[in-house]
């Protein structure tokens, strides 16, 4: 239920680093996406929510939307117009001392631009990842040293007294280096896929497919498991459909044509009633 925050906290970051213009139609898709996806998602009682454990998703959904965000500045490249505009206010006195300062502002203002485009250009897929997988490594050591150290030595000791040998320890140690080995490739695959989609399309439509995926999770569960719905899910389902079609109608442009043609229509309108009324006087 919680989960269904991404849009809104990647929403947020987007709006923070310029990512997006805080469009009514925007603010009001997203909204209705979250709104929807915690009714349709809801199913645990108020009681037996816990107030740690639910700070601690909220916090895992914040930093998921963060983590987006700051990837599609990795994929996309982001403009920096800072050096412009102090190059822009500042002009020449006419004099030949004032052109060679200009000149030489130019010079260190373009090379600064150069130094400022190579750090802000975008990156493939491939180069993202290599930039962010010694932190991702680093981060995760140290939770696997105190949450799963103690487990491994046991796994691959000689005999723990529980029935464990030194064959039974390496043959564990051999199906595990097997299994993380094709997990590890399908989540370089995964991870490809998702980069190359935050390229392209942006962190925030990337949160909304991973909504759209749980809308089609609740189908499937009432598909093949027979599962029913309440009134407040069903009301909640309604909403998020609204919501990714709003954000579809946007992204693709649709509401601006249709309120640009509406306008330029109106003042069309308006020209020929002024031409009208010149021609009757």
């Amino acid at each position: 239920m919680v989960k269904g925050t991404v849009p809104a906290f990647a929403l947020i970051f987007c709006l923070v680093f310029r990512l997006e213009k805080p469009k009514t139609v925007l603010l009001l898709s997203i909204c209705l996406v979250v709104v929807g996806i915690v009714g349709a998602t809801d199913g645990a009682a108020p009681g037996n929510v816990d107030a740690g454990g639910l700070a601690l998703i909220l916090l895992s959904c914040c930093l998921a939307g963060l983590r987006w965000v700051l990837t599609q500045l990795l994929t996309q490249g982001h403009e920096d117009r800072g050096h412009e505009g102090g190059h822009q206010g500042k002009g020449g006195t006419g004099t030949g001392q004032g052109e060679t300062e200009e000149e030489e502002e130019e010079e260190e203002g373009s090379a600064a631009g150069s130094a400022k485009a190579k750090l802000s250009a975008p990156l493939p897929p491939l180069c993202t990842l290599l930039y962010v997988s010694p932190v991702v490594t680093l981060t995760m050591v140290p939770l696997v040293a105190i949450f799963e150290w103690t487990e491994l030595v046991r796994r691959i000791s000689l005999n723990d007294g529980q029935g464990y040998n030194q064959h039974n320890g390496r043959e564990w140690f051999a199906q595990s280096l097997l299994s993380l080995t094709a997990i590890s490739l399908l989540v370089f695959i995964v991870l490809m896929c998702e980069f190359a989609l935050v390229r392209i399309a942006g962190s925030l439509t990337l949160s909304v497919v991973g909504i759209v995926r749980e809308l089609l999770t609740i189908v499937l569960a009432l598909v093949v498991f027979g599962d029913s719905l309440t009134a407040l899910q069903v009301a909640g389902f309604g909403l998020a459909v609204a919501g990714v079609l709003l954000y579809n109608l946007h992204k693709l442009g649709v509401l601006d044509r249709t309120t640009a043609s509406g306008a330029t229509n109106a003042q069309y309108g308006r020209v020929d009633t002024n031409d009208d009324v010149s021609t009757v006087e």
